[in-house]
C-alpha cells in the first residue's frame, strides 16, 4: 500500500511545512524573505496588508523599494550582519507604505541557511508599532505637563510667623515680608485690596 511504503518524515515534513505557511499567511505582521543582494523572495498577506504591495509587485523586487530616501546605508548594514551570521532583534525603524505614507516598525531579521550551514538570506519580521509610537508620544506629552504643572505649583504649610501690628510674616530666612509678597512667592495667589463693611464703618463713617 502506498501509505505503507512512504516514509512517515516526508508526511511530517510536509505536515510541518503547511502547518508553517499556515501560520505566515495568517500573521499579522510581515514576514519576508530576501536573499543577500537585497532581492525579496517572498511577502505574506500581512506584508501586503502593512505596506500596500502585493506580493506580485514585490516577489524579485529589491526590498529597497520600502526604505525611506536617505535611508539605504541602513539596508547595507542590515545584510553586513546578516552576512556575518547575526540576528537582529526589536531594530526600530520607518518603512515606506505604497501610498507614500511612512509606517514606524519593529523589525527582527535573521540569516537563512542552506542544507550545509551557508548563509543565502534573510527571514524578516515587521510589526506595526504605530499605536506604541502614538501611545509613547501621548505618555511624554502627558509627562511634560504634569512636570509643567509640577514646577509651577507651589505649596504652603506650617505655621506662618506673622506679625501681630503690622502683619507682615517672617520666611524661612528670616526676613520679615509684607504679607502679599510672601503669598505670592509661595503661591499663584494674587492680591485685589478693598474694605470690607466693618473697616468702613470704623474708618469711613461720615461724619454728622
Amino acid at each position: 500500500m502506498s501509505g505503507v511504503d512512504q516514509p512517515s518524515g516526508s508526511i511530517n515534513d510536509r505536515f510541518v511545512r503547511f502547518h508553517l505557511a499556515a501560520i505566515i499567511d495568517s500573521a499579522e505582521d510581515a514576514i519576508i524573505s530576501k536573499n543577500l543582494d537585497g532581492i525579496v523572495q517572498s511577502w505574506n498577506p500581512g506584508a501586503e496588508r502593512m505596506f500596500g504591495f502585493t506580493s506580485a509587485e514585490m516577489i524579485g523586487q529589491p526590498i529597497l523599494r520600502l526604505l525611506p530616501k536617505g535611508n539605504e546605508d541602513e539596508e547595507v548594514t542590515i545584510l553586513t550582519r546578516l552576512r556575518a551570521g547575526e540576528h537582529i532583534c526589536n531594530f526600530k525603524t520607518q518603512r515606506c507604505h505604497k501610498d507614500g505614507r511612512l509606517i514606524p516598525v519593529s523589525l527582527t531579521i535573521s540569516p537563512v541557511r542552506d542544507g550545509g550551514g551557508r548563509i543565502i538570506g534573510a527571514s524578516k519580521i515587521a510589526r506595526d508599532i504605530t499605536a506604541e509610537r502614538d501611545q509613547m508620544i501621548a505618555q511624554n506629552a502627558l509627562i511634560e505637563r504634569l512636570q509643567k504643572a509640577l514646577y509651577e505649583i507651589k505649596t504652603l504649610r506650617g505655621l506662618l510667623p506673622v506679625c501681630m501690628h503690622c502683619k507682615k510674616i517672617r520666611d524661612d530666612q528670616g526676613f520679615w515680608q509684607q504679607m502679599e509678597a510672601y503669598f505670592h512667592m509661595h503661591s499663584n495667589v494674587e492680591f485685589s485690596h478693598g474694605l470690607c463693611p466693618e473697616c468702613v464703618e470704623i474708618h469711613y463713617q461720615k461724619v454728622d
